[in-house]
């Protein structure tokens, strides 16, 4: 998850700020919705949680030195506030933010249409969240994710049957394979993914596998097959 977020999180700051041509727009309500009154406070709070983590962040050097070294603009620039943020601030940054165009670009970063990022996004955030609380997690069921209809040189689920399939583990292990594959084509993850599975005799049709998701047939899936 770790690779993952850096990547979301460099191209976040990246495309943002270039498209609003402001360094601080992390701290200017006008860049997040506030159409109805639940956006509002939404991007209020958001707000209002990141200045609390940039407040907590002023001993650490390299805030420190900015404040120490610069008086204007007030606080740090977004490509160090950003650092800061959890990953659950991260996507609500990213989700609240009101214009499309920079969204897209990063969606496209991925090889994704926007809303079957966003969605896969909320799903990691879910997931990270359980990984960090070490909540159980291998076969609970999630809100149903998107699916990619785009695909990316055949390298994704040819299952015939998602919707059965796309609230489980399963799913979300291919979520992160194809993520991974875009943030480096070298990644080892589906590799290990195998290995884990087959270390613990996983891998064989059973009780266990169903619950997770594994339909039959899904190590012949591209993405689960060793180069």
């Amino acid at each position: 998850i770790e690779r993952l977020e850096i990547s979301f999180r460099t191209q976040i700051i990246y495309h943002i700020t270039r498209y609003t041509g402001d360094n601080n727009w992390y701290e200017q309500a006008r860049f997040f919705k506030r159409s109805t009154p639940a956006e509002q406070a939404a991007s209020s709070k958001l707000l209002s949680t990141i200045r609390g983590e940039l407040d907590r962040a002023k001993s650490k050097t390299f805030i420190a030195d900015y404040y120490r070294f610069y008086d204007q603009p007030r606080n740090p620039p977004a490509w160090m506030v950003l650092e800061l943020l959890s990953f659950g601030t991260l996507y609500n940054v990213f989700t609240q933010f009101v214009d499309t165009t920079p969204k897209l670009a990063i969606a496209n970063h991925f090889n994704l249409a926007l809303r079957v990022f966003d969605s896969w996004m909320q799903s990691i955030n879910v997931v990270r969240n359980k990984c960090a609380h070490h909540d159980r997690l291998w076969d609970i069921s999630m809100k149903p994710m998107l699916s990619n209809q785009r695909g990316h040189a055949g390298y994704w689920l040819t299952e015939p049957n998602v919707t059965a399939i796309n609230s489980k583990i399963y799913y979300t292990l291919s979520i992160f394979n194809f993520l991974m594959v875009q943030v480096s084509q070298t990644s080892s993850f589906g590799r290990r993914v195998v290995a884990l599975l087959r270390e613990y005799n996983l891998i064989t049709p059973g009780l266990h596998r169903q619950h997770m998701g594994f339909p039959a047939g899904w190590d012949q899936e591209i993405m689960w097959l060793e180069p």
